[in-house]
């Protein structure tokens, strides 16, 4: 019996390491928004690439309406973004972290020394906005017109990295993500957290309900889970 079976036994571990080559190659597509790409997900490929280094990443930079298209049509295997406003049965969303809202000033800017900084205070000086169809402008601009307080846009713009140069040499005031911010911007910009606001935003993941998802993918998303943890770990220190 052992040697009739034998060449089964074979013939599986044979497919086995077959399936887990595989595994190892082939492509992943993700799309996230724009700050995502630029300051969070740095990370998070470099240590996917260490270990699946023959894996072809693509990582596309869209809008949450585009993202949600993408999914469901299989363009994409995951996206990063806010949850959907309503549920939607054909995806599923997990989150990953809460995203600060901050106000950007010119340093020594007299809004820096406002405590707490009112809606009717930013309004007072030029906006400088970015993303038309970000989750955070839509907030804002609605916030502004719920309370009936007039505002000027002076700059919109596509992404956070133009918002901040444009802020730092005085031609208005910005409101971002934290996602956004380096390190360094703490030297050359006021920033000051306005959650009371504009609510912290949710990113998470979305996938297609039920679509199979390889190894790689696997492994990506547990990159994710792992670096926003260690990010939640680090705050939390701090």
């Amino acid at each position: 019996i052992l040697e009739m079976i034998a060449p089964v036994i074979s013939g599986l571990a044979a497919v086995k390491t077959y399936v887990n080559n595989q595994e190892r190659r082939g492509s992943l597509t993700i799309a996230a928004y724009g700050d995502l790409v630029l300051h969070y997900l740095p990370m998070v490929i470099q240590s996917f690439r260490n270990r699946y280094p023959d894996v072809h990443i693509r990582l596309l930079a869209r809008p949450h309406a585009s993202m949600i298209q993408m999914i469901k049509s299989g363009e994409v295997d995951l996206a990063l973004c806010t949850p959907p406003l309503a549920p939607d049965p054909s995806l599923e969303f997990v989150g990953l972290f809460q995203s600060s809202t901050m106000l950007l000033t010119p340093p020594g800017h007299e809004l820096l020394g406002r405590r707490p900084v009112r809606l009717l205070d930013i309004a007072r000086w030029p906006l400088i906005l970015y993303g038309q169809q970000s989750v955070l402008q839509t907030n804002l601009e609605r916030a502004l017109g719920d309370q009936g307080i007039n505002y000027e846009i002076v700059l919109e713009m596509d992404n956070a990295e133009s918002v901040k140069r444009y802020v730092r040499i005085g031609m208005g005031v910005a409101v971002c993500s934290d996602i956004c911010l380096e390190p360094e911007d703490h030297d050359t910009l006021g920033i000051v957290e306005i959650d009371h606001l504009l609510s912290s935003l949710t990113i998470g993941i979305y996938t297609l309900k039920g679509k199979f998802q390889g190894r790689s993918a696997l492994s990506f998303i547990d990159g994710l889970k792992a670096t926003s943890q260690w990010s939640l770990n680090v705050a939390r220190a701090g």
